[in-house]
């Protein structure tokens, strides 16, 4: 396995000239792992690269921290030829915090990620509108004492929000893929989550938002909703009935996103 400067660690999926496509994973604490099938039945221009941040997932290489990450992504970037990010849930929210990253990347595409923290807010509403366990407990016996094992206990409760019913069986298939490292995220709850906020939005380079309908984390109706990301360089899409990870039974419609992302990177009114 290859390992950048700062730790990040280096999974090439496929190899072809074009854009380098960066996956980067949700989370923290669950790993890249869960989004190498993905990658692999992606049909991309290009060489595929899942990333897993420094010390989060079974990445046991580099420093533990938000800045550390910041400073580690950028850097790697600087080692890639037409580098496109395609962030997940945090990542994406990471990404947003990191007003300076713009200029290093080629395109940038946040699936299922959000502009604003109103995580409780939301999953509140959807527990209501959509009859969901109540997540509470859950979440209260992991802060009572946060590990591993409680962080995985918390999933049983929490897979509810993460995945649709039409999704889960398939949900349900990619859990035993999750690291479920309590270090980091725990980490990024009491460093990261609580005082987020998107410090900037794309303006020269092709960004695709894609968001579902049925998303219970974060809200599908965020980009389209904010005046910053209606300009001619952004696509924002929605895929209907899809939950937090579309890709699981909603595929053809996620690859379908990504075929017109591709006309907008290639198209003559984006400046690359």
């Amino acid at each position: 396995m290859i390992y950048s400067k700062y730790g990040y660690r280096i999974n090439q999926i496929s190899h072809a000239p074009g854009y380098n496509w960066l996956f980067l994973p949700g989370g923290p604490g669950l790993g890249s792992e869960y989004l190498i099938a993905h990658c692999k039945k992606l049909k991309l221009p290009g060489t595929i690269t899942v990333l897993d941040f420094p010390k989060d997932g079974t990445n046991e290489q580099g420093i533990l921290g938000i800045q550390h990450w910041q400073e580690g992504l950028v850097d790697l970037l600087k080692n890639f030829h037409r580098p496109i990010l395609v962030t997940h849930s945090f990542s994406g929210m990471l990404v947003l915090s990191m007003p300076d990253i713009e200029k290093h990347l080629a395109g940038l595409v946040l699936m299922n990620t959000t502009t604003v923290n109103s995580f409780f807010e939301h999953v509140s509403a959807m527990r209501d509108k959509h009859q969901l366990p109540d997540l509470l407990p859950a979440a209260s016996a992991y802060h009572l004492n946060p590990s591993n094992q409680t962080y995985r206990e918390f999933w049983d409760t929490y897979k509810y929000y993460c995945f649709t019913a039409d999704e889960m069986a398939e949900g349900e298939k990619i859990i035993p893929l999750f690291a479920f490292n309590n270090e980091s995220y725990h980490y990024a709850i009491t460093h990261f989550f609580m005082n987020y906020s998107c410090k900037w939005h794309p303006t020269t380079i092709p960004l695709m938002t894609i968001t579902s309908e049925n998303d219970f984390i974060c809200p599908p109706l965020i980009f389209k909703q904010d005046k910053r990301f209606q300009s001619h360089n952004v696509i924002n899409k929605v895929i209907i009935k899809a939950g937090h990870c579309p890709w699981l039974i909603y595929f053809d419609a996620v690859q379908e996103c990504f075929n017109e992302y591709i006309e907008k990177l290639n198209s003559p009114d984006i400046s690359h």
